[in-house]
């Protein structure tokens, strides 16, 4: 993967005040100094706290960081944060949406998945399908739309999904076959992830062809979120590259550190795509990346 990593940008990174997202922050920050970055975190407290770990690797870290408050289950919060950032900066280079969410040990019937080591298990009743959907799907596309006026020509828009929501997951070809659509649209992605959240107050979710995990479920459609955007206008005229990527099975909360990569080795791929020279490569548009290559979702 051709890498360039001489410009001046400004980097969103959500979810950043820990795991993957601090330390996508810190690897990209000892690379490049003229990288700068917004750490968008929902307790700008705890996203404090992270920066003064933080300096204490990277000595002028503090000069380079804008800890703000964003909260993506939250409309409100999502509105506020595009208002505050863009008034402040204007055009954003680069936004990685890193936040994402699953079920966790405190559920009462969480269970960890034989393959991945995942607290995901097959939690889909409603109200945990409606957690985790609101942040790794609703929120994330929200958050992406609404700062797409501010992203500057020849920025990214980069999604952290998962393996974990390859289409090998699906039950239904039918089903398969609407991701396949190379027209499918954001709007008709939303549909399906609105079918998903139905099926879980009539049934499971598998009589629909759907796994019975709500995580699953949210990185099967938050992983093809980027081909859609590829479609925008907006983004087909300002030339901005939009990428979905694994970071691998990393140890972080989100799987009670079950995960057997460290927080720096996680954070390789997403840093790789953003630093991949700031213009549109057909060959990779709208793609999904693992270990830093491209992967065909459809496996």
């Amino acid at each position: 993967m051709q890498q360039v990593n001489n410009q001046k940008k400004l980097i969103i990174v959500t979810g950043s005040n820990k795991g993957i997202g601090l330390g996508i922050i810190k690897r990209l920050a000892s690379r490049n100094p003229s990288y700068n970055f917004v750490m968008a975190v929902r307790n700008v407290r705890n996203g404090a706290e992270a920066l003064e770990k933080l300096a204490q690797e990277i000595g002028n870290i503090k000069e380079r960081v804008d800890v703000q408050e964003l909260d993506l289950a939250d409309s409100k919060s999502i509105e506020n944060f595009v208002e505050r950032v863009s008034k402040k900066y204007g055009k954003i280079d680069a936004l990685l949406n890193n936040a994402g969410i699953s079920a966790t040990p405190e559920d009462e019937s969480f269970t960890i998945d034989p393959e991945t080591g995942l607290v995901v298990g097959d939690r889909y009743d409603p109200e945990t399908s409606k957690r985790i959907f609101q942040t790794n799907y609703f929120g994330t596309v929200d958050l992406s739309l609404k700062i797409l006026p501010h992203i500057a020509q020849n920025g990214k828009i980069i999604v952290v999904g998962s393996t974990y929501g390859t289409l090998s997951k699906l039950r239904s070809e039918d089903l398969k076959k609407k991701f396949q659509d190379p027209d499918l649209t954001t709007d008709q992605l939303t549909a399906l992830a609105q079918d998903y959240l139905e099926s879980t107050e009539k049934g499971k979710p598998s009589d629909r062809g759907w796994p019975n995990s709500a995580y699953s479920a949210s990185k099967v459609l938050i992983n093809h979120f980027p081909r859609t955007l590829a479609l925008n206008n907006e983004i087909i005229q300002k030339n901005i590259q939009v990428y979905a990527c694994c970071p691998g099975y990393v140890a972080t909360d989100l799987n009670s550190f079950h995960g057997f990569l460290t927080v720096d080795q996680g954070a390789v791929t997403p840093s790789d795509l953003i630093e991949l020279p700031w213009e549109v490569n057909k060959e990779y548009q709208g793609k999904f990346f693992y270990e830093s290559k491209l992967r065909d979702l459809s496996l």
